[in-house]
């Protein structure tokens, strides 16, 4: 019986270990395709919907001619202005219409017929309370244009460095392979992507939040511990930098806050697409979609792809043993019982098996070590509709994870082999009222987290570890006495949060928040964390100027948490001092983060935004990639500040084009000493109490762009973007610079700077869109990433990252088929 405290297991884990394999990719793509098409089935066969989210608006309506009767058929399109995003629909019979699962801000709704004129109305979405609207037609011929405008400017309530992005761009953005996602994110300002979709947001590593249909995703999602969400299913995302509202929990970074394709606004229909690319890269997807009388949505999707020649960044330039595969399947459904209840449903499988890249030296001696990743999700969330002012949200929902890494032949210098999983439970619950100029929202969300953790390694060349650098202290472990960890907990996490939206004078609109968070695992922990945003709007020049200040608070990552907090890992590490400073458990994260900025909108065709923040940061956490592996093991730095100024000018599409470009400019460094982490190497920058240090993703200047041209009578387009990193440090003493200015791709680093050298990176896609009035569109769609075949690196020989290196010219060809 677990009972919060460790639950230790006596079987014998090398027997365990040796009988974990690999699930064949084939079989796991046939089991799983046809568990979730039986979950498609059942779930269609009973439920009946209508969307509404957490986070997420809904614009109900009703269109009438000057003597208030019904219009039916008329067309009404919904407008998101920062990204781009058309919703249509048309009235029924009674003149109604619903436009839902909308991305929060401002839209433009547009509502149009002939014999009558077109009237355009500005809608402000900044609850999921619904927004009812009642739009009066006049007959055509009428001199005068009806343009009413019925909400705030954009700018008016941004109190957050916030970036959106719409479907239409993630479509047309040149990425593949299972980072596609990441690279997406990483093009808002303060946010950086590195090997394998790891991201750094405002020099946080790994701190952000997933936020997915309402229900929060906490855990890595990088291409180390599992599969990223399949960018094809997202219809917007929206990315907060600065001021985070106390809703949000578990959170230091960021959040990124997904909003999912519903069928309950389409016809019932499809897609399919095919792409390959060099490498011997393929890729293959399709979805199946729809409504029945506009009360059951369904979407389901599912996707394969990965190469036999470049799955994942290798550690060495010449690309050795590298090769993968990754399977995504997904359904949503919406059932709306009545007009003040709403439910809807969110699952998905997903999983990855690759070969764990080689080293030169491990290439010769054929090593060959396997990892296997599995997830799944499962969500249900009720939405009720009190009043015109009060709504309120219920969700449930369970994510489960799970890791195989096998040695495979030949492994060099160590054996290494691990079995992981956790399964994390959760119950989220908010109200909002909105009432006057006030907008009050309460919460509560509990977890239950139950890590399993099974690790063992041994030494198979001592003479190569030697070599390698790795302590002495571990050449004891062998095939007959291996390291060996095992350790399951089941721990809970609780948090509740109070919080107000409201003007305290016209044209200054403030957020007063209060939250609270409690944990368990690794340690009990808790913190009171105040939240408080403001924005004042100058109507006359379209300028609104901001500051905020966040408390935050962040458990520790839970992959391989339990042996990252062990006694018996803080032993091998060269962290460790005789007196045990900084304790074996790895604490949670605490910041006071502030910001202070401005947006401004010009001529009504360009924004811009300008942030300065800095951070104060306890217990900064910082993971290392355990030695020769993909293994992240969390750790904590005892201290550290981060500062930074980021920019970000866009420019709407007109005339068919569009653009974009963020810049961000920061610094960050940390002061010892490390708390928890599985450290084997030797010879790394001694981190002791006092002793500062600038950690492995510090990189001051990080720059993107995008150009865009879409001529419509065509359907051509093309997009032209680009990116630019100054360098990531080394973190090495300088005794070892001449080892590591031998190895491959020291041409790469600049060994006067102690730094990778800077990278720059363009991309170009071009795409055809055919058939666009016939029941089958097509599309056809070129990639080509890295155009100019630039050499460069992420990272090199550093005891927290590792080494490994970007990719060359890749090129991808792909086909796109909707149907109707």
């Amino acid at each position: 019986m677990l009972t919060g405290s460790h639950l230790k297991v006596t079987i014998s884990p090398i027997t365990v270990l040796s009988k974990v394999q690999n699930f064949p990719m084939c079989y796991w793509l046939v089991r799983t395709s046809l568990l979730l098409f039986v979950s498609l089935f059942y779930v269609a066969n009973m439920t009946t919907s209508a969307p509404a989210q957490v986070q997420i608006g809904t614009v109900r309506g009703t269109v009438v001619d000057e003597s208030e009767a019904s219009l039916h058929g008329v067309r009404v399109c919904l407008h998101h202005t920062l990204t781009g995003t058309i919703q249509c629909t048309h009235t029924g019979h009674d003149g109604k219409f619903t436009l839902s699962n909308c991305p929060l801000g401002t839209h433009h709704l547009k509502v149009s017929v002939s014999k009558f004129q077109t009237v355009t109305k500005t809608i402000l979405l900044n609850s999921n309370i619904p927004v009812n609207v009642i739009v009066t037609l006049k007959v055509a011929g009428s001199k005068e244009q009806i343009v009413v405008k019925t909400a705030l400017s954009p700018e008016r309530e941004a109190m957050s460095t916030e970036t959106s992005i719409s479907s239409d761009l993630i479509r047309k953005f040149q990425s593949r392979g299972n980072t596609a996602l990441q690279n997406i994110i990483s093009t808002a300002p303060g946010w950086s992507s590195e090997d394998n979709g790891i991201i750094h947001s405002r020099g946080i590593d790994d701190g952000f939040s997933f936020i997915n249909d309402g229900v929060p995703i906490l855990d890595r999602i990088d291409s180390f511990s599992s599969t990223a969400i399949d960018f094809k299913t997202i219809r917007s995302i929206r990315i907060i930098s600065g001021h985070v509202p106390a809703e949000y929990g578990n959170v230091s970074g960021g959040v990124i806050d997904i909003l999912s394709n519903s069928g309950i606004d389409l016809p019932l229909g499809g897609s399919l697409s095919l792409g390959a690319g060099n490498f011997r890269t393929g890729e293959a997807a399709y979805a199946i979609r729809g409504n029945f009388k506009q009360k059951l949505g369904f979407y389901f999707s599912n996707s394969l792809g990965g190469s036999l020649q470049r799955f994942l960044d290798p550690v060495d330039p010449r690309n050795f043993n590298n090769r993968g595969g990754i399977l995504q399947l997904s359904i949503r459904s919406d059932w709306h019982p009545t007009e003040k209840d709403v439910f809807w449903f969110n699952a998905s499988t997903n999983g990855s098996d690759f070969r764990v890249t080689n080293t030169f030296k491990q290439e010769l001696a054929d090593q060959r070590r396997l990892q296997s990743l599995r997830d799944n999700h499962q969500s249900v969330n009720w939405q009720r509709l009190w009043s015109t002012h009060t709504v309120t949200n219920l969700a449930l929902y369970k994510r489960s994870y799970r890791s195989i890494l096998t040695p495979g032949a030949n492994p060099h210098p160590l054996s290494v082999q691990q079995s992981r999983k956790h399964v994390r439970q959760g119950l989220v619950f908010n109200a909002t009222d909105v009432r006057g100029n006030h907008k009050l929202q309460i919460g509560v969300d509990v977890q239950r987290i139950t890590p399993d953790e099974l690790f063992s390694f041994f030494i198979t060349d001592i003479g190569g570890a030697q070599e390698a650098g790795l302590r002495s202290n571990i050449f004891t472990y062998n095939s007959e006495n291996p390291f060996l960890f095992q350790e399951a907990v089941s721990e809970g996490q609780v948090g509740w949060y109070v919080q107000d939206t409201f003007s305290l004078f016209q044209n200054m609109t403030i957020s007063a928040g209060l939250r609270f968070d409690k944990t368990r695992l690794p340690v009990p922990d808790s913190a009171f964390s105040p939240r408080l945003g403001s924005v004042y709007y100058i109507q006359r020049t379209k300028t609104s100027i901001r500051g905020s200040y966040n408390r935050l608070f962040r458990p520790p990552q839970v992959e391989n948490l339990l042996i990252s907090s062990s006694a018996k890992a803080r032993e091998l590490s060269i962290f460790s001092t005789p007196e045990g400073e900084g304790g074996a458990s790895v604490p949670p994260e605490r910041q006071h983060v502030f910001e202070v900025g401005f947006a401004q909108a010009i001529h009504n065709l360009i924004k811009f935004d300008m942030a300065y923040w800095w951070r104060f940061v306890r217990n900064f956490g910082d993971p290392n990639l355990f030695y020769g592996t993909d293994l992240f093991f969390p750790n904590a730095i005892a201290s550290g500040e981060a500062k930074g100024l980021d920019l970000r000018l866009e420019i709407p599409q007109k005339r068919g084009w569009s653009a974009w470009i963020s810049y961000s400019n920061s610094s960050v460094f940390q002061i010892g000493p490390v708390t928890g982490g599985l450290f084997l190497e030797e010879d790394v920058i001694e981190i002791g109490p006092g002793t500062r240090f600038i950690p492995d993703h510090d990189q001051r200047n990080v720059g993107a762009f995008g150009l865009s041209y879409h001529h419509r009578r065509s359907g051509f387009w093309a997009t032209f973007s680009g990116s630019y990193g100054s360098g990531t440090p080394l973190e090495v003493e300088e005794e070892e610079i001449e080892e590591l200015s031998e190895r491959p791709g020291a041409d790469l680093v600049n060994f006067d700077r102690l730094r990778v050298k800077p990278r720059t990176i363009f991309d170009v896609s071009v795409g055809k869109d055919l058939f666009v009035e016939k029941p089958m569109k097509m599309q056809l769609q070129v990639d080509i990433l890295n155009l100019t075949n630039s050499l460069f690196a992420y990272n090199f020989g550093n005891p927290f990252s590792g080494t490994h290196f970007g990719h060359p010219r890749l090129w991808n060809v792909g086909i796109y088929f909707t149907f109707h």
